[in-house]
């Protein structure tokens, strides 16, 4: 089930899709040398993935019709997503 199943006939959803590379730390930096600038202490490594390689997927709709907010992951639904504090 989803949102679109709660839509009276004639609603607008608007419906987006993103994607998104993968980027590993290999080493992550630790710490800031400056707060009010946001400078790390020491450098970090890391590597960005190509999306034909692997890729973060996400797709969001809003409708005014809606009355929960609702979280799909891998194809099931989370339960208590809309309130969950994780």
């Amino acid at each position: 089930m989803s949102n679109e199943d709660q839509v009276p006939p004639g609603s607008i959803i608007h419906i987006e899709t993103v994607s998104a590379p993968t980027n590993i730390a290999c080493v992550k930096y630790w710490g800031k040398a400056s707060i009010p600038l946001n400078t790390p202490i020491n450098s970090s490594v890391s590597v960005t993935l190509d999306q034909t390689d692997l890729r973060a997927v996400t797709t969001a709709s809003a409708c005014t019709a809606y009355t929960t907010d609702r979280l799909w992951l891998n194809g099931a639904e989370e339960e208590n997503a809309s309130t969950s504090k994780r």
